[in-house]
C-alpha cells in the first residue's frame, strides 16, 4: 500500500532535504539502530525506515536528535511509513526570540517554548532579559538590579496596553526575575534539546530598569530628570569608567552562567541627546578622538566586543551597532530594520543574522479576519506578517553571492508589549514560526507553499490537541501576492 496519501496528513515540519517514500509501513517502529558517519554535516542525518525497523545515521548527537524529531512527525495513528530521508539544515542559526522584560512568563512557559522550538528544529533561543520595563536576571555583584529593577509600577504598565492588566489591584508588577538556579535549570533543559540559549543584556540604551535600580549608571546632570523624562534619559553614561566596570562585572557573571559563545548586548535605539550635555561623555569623545555621539556608541560597542572576545565570546548587536566607526572584528550584526544592515555587515566581513520586521516580527498583525488579539501599531507600515509572507522570506536576498557565507541564519522575534499571557504568545507565534522553521531548514529549491500548507494544518492540529492556542491561516484574500 502506498504511503503517499498518508504523508499529506503528516505534520512533517520542516520538510527534509531528500525524501524518498516507499510502500507500506514499518513492522517494528520501536526497533531503532543508531550509527555514526563523520562525513555527514554536523546537524545532518540519514533515516532509513524499512519493514524490519529503523536506522538513524548522523555525525553528532544533534543529528540523532533531529532524526528522532522527524520520526515523531512521520508517525500517524501509531504507524511509521517506509521511507528514506537524507537531511541537513540550510542555516546553522535557526532562532526564536522571547522578550521577558516587558512580560515575565516564568520557567514552565519558557520550557514549553523550548519544547516547541525543538519540535520545529530551531536551535537558538534568544532570551531578552533586560530592557526599560524590567531586569530579569540575578546579578550577585548588584542585587539592586533585581530588588528594584524587576519591579514596575502598575499604573505605568497599564498605560502601555489597551486592555486591563493582570493583578490590577497590586501596587506594582513584580518583583519578577530568574535566579541563577532557575537559569541553570532552563539551560540544562535547552541543552538536552540541542538549543543554545543566548542572553541579551542591553547596552547602552533600553536601560531604564537598570538606571532606576542603580542611578549612578546615568549621566550625572540627568539624574534629577529621571522621573520626569523617563525613557528620554534611559541611556547609560558612556563617559564614566565606573559604568564600564559595572557592566564588565555583569558580563563576567553572564559569561560564567551562560555557555553560549554569543552574547547579545542590544545597541538599538539608544537616545544620545543626554550625551551631548554630559561633560564626562564629551570628555570621552575628545580623549578618544571621536567625531560625535554616534562614534561614542561605536567606541562603547567595541569596548565590550573586545572584553567579550577576551573571554572567547562574540558580541551580537542589533544593526545600529554598524553606525559610527568601524565595528570590532568578530562582532555579529542582527539586522532588524530591513536588509540594509545585513548587506552592509556582510560586505564589511561580519557575520549576520536576519530578522527584518516585515518577515520576522510576530508581535505584528498576521492578516486574520476578526483577530481577537491586539498587535503592535508599527506593523501598519507593512503588509500583514502572515504565514505566507514568512514563507516567502529569503535570508540571502540582496547579499552578493561571494558574501553569503556571512549569513549564518535568521530568527523570529516575539516582543511582548501587547502579549499578556502564554495564550496570546502562542496565538501570535507558532503558526508563523512553523513557516520560518521551514525557511531556515529546507533548501530553497525544495520549498513549495502549496505543499507546506497541508503540513502546517497537520502541525496546528497537533498543537491544538495539546491545548495550544494556535492561530489559523490568514484569510488568503488578505495576503499579498508573494509566490
Amino acid at each position: 500500500m502506498s504511503v503517499l496519501p498518508v504523508l499529506c496528513t503528516l505534520a512533517l515540519l520542516p520538510m527534509p532535504r531528500e525524501f524518498t517514500p516507499g510502500d507500506g509501513f514499518c513492522g517494528d517502529p520501536a526497533k531503532i539502530e543508531y550509527t555514526v558517519d563523520r562525513s555527514l554535516p554536523a546537524e545532518g542525518y540519514t533515516l532509513n525506515v524499512t519493514k524490519e525497523g529503523v536506522r538513524i545515521t548522523s555525525a553528532t548527537p544533534a543529528g540523532h536528535f533531529y532524526a528522532e524529531r522527524t520520526l515523531d512527525d512521520l508517525k500517524a495513528d501509531g504507524r511509521l511509513p517506509i521511507c528514506r530521508i537524507k537531511d541537513a539544515p540550510a542555516y546553522r542559526w535557526r532562532g526564536l526570540h522571547l522578550d521577558e522584560s516587558r512580560h515575565f512568563f516564568g520557567k514552565q512557559v519558557v520550557k514549553r517554548f523550548i519544547d516547541r522550538m525543538a519540535a520545529l528544529k530551531f536551535n537558538v533561543f534568544h532570551w531578552h532579559l533586560t530592557d526599560h520595563q524590567g531586569w530579569r536576571l540575578q546579578i550577585d555583584a548588584c542585587p539592586e538590579l533585581t530588588e528594584k529593577g524587576s519591579i514596575r509600577n502598575v499604573p505605568e504598565w497599564k498605560r502601555m496596553r489597551p486592555r486591563e492588566w493582570l493583578d490590577v489591584d497590586a501596587a506594582a508588577y513584580g518583583p519578577y526575575f530568574y535566579t541563577k538556579d532557575d537559569v541553570r535549570e532552563i539551560l540544562s533543559y535547552a541543552h538536552a534539546r540541542h538549543i543554545t540559549v543566548m542572553p541579551e543584556i542591553e547596552i547602552p540604551g533600553h536601560s531604564l530598569a537598570a538606571i532606576r535600580a542603580c542611578p549612578f549608571l546615568l549621566c550625572p546632570d540627568s539624574r534629577d530628570k529621571l522621573d520626569k523624562l523617563g525613557y528620554r534619559c534611559a541611556t547609560i553614561c558612556a563617559g564614566s569608567d565606573e559604568v564600564l566596570r559595572f557592566y564588565e562585572k555583569v558580563l563576567d557573571e553572564v559569561c560564567a552562567l551562560f555557555p553560549s559563545v554569543y552574547i547579545h548586548t542590544g545597541g538599538d535605539e539608544a537616545r544620545k541627546d543626554i550625551w551631548r550635555e554630559c561633560p564626562r561623555c564629551q570628555a570621552r569623545i575628545k580623549k578618544e578622538g571621536l567625531k560625535d555621539e554616534t562614534e561614542l556608541q561605536a567606541w562603547l560597542t567595541r569596548h565590550f566586543a573586545d572584553y567579550l572576545a577576551a573571554k572567547g565570546r562574540r558580541l551580537v548587536g542589533w544593526d545600529e551597532i554598524l553606525e559610527g566607526d568601524a565595528l570590532a572584528a568578530g562582532a555579529v550584526v542582527m539586522s532588524w530594520r530591513g536588509r540594509k544592515g545585513a548587506i552592509a555587515a556582510a560586505m564589511a566581513g561580519h557575520d549576520v543574522i536576519l530578522c527584518p520586521e516585515q518577515y520576522c516580527y510576530y508581535d505584528f498583525r498576521q492578516g486574520l479576519a476578526n483577530d481577537p488579539e491586539t498587535y503592535h501599531g508599527k506593523s501598519r507600515q507593512f503588509a500583514p506578517v502572515s504565514a505566507a509572507m514568512v514563507y516567502s522570506f529569503d535570508p540571502c536576498e540582496g547579499i552578493p553571492s561571494d558574501r553569503r557565507g556571512h549569513v549564518i541564519g535568521a530568527q523570529g522575534n516575539s516582543w511582548t508589549e501587547l502579549t499578556l499571557d502564554e495564550k496570546t504568545l502562542d496565538w501570535k507565534l507558532w503558526t508563523r514560526a512553523a513557516a520560518l522553521a521551514e525557511v531556515l531548514w529546507t533548501s530553497p529549491e525544495k520549498r513549495d507553499f502549496s505543499a507546506f500548507a497541508p503540513r502546517l494544518e497537520a502541525f496546528r492540529a497537533k498543537l491544538k490537541a495539546k491545548g495550544v492556542n494556535v492561530a489559523p491561516f490568514a484569510d488568503p484574500s488578505a495576503m499579498p501576492s508573494v509566490f
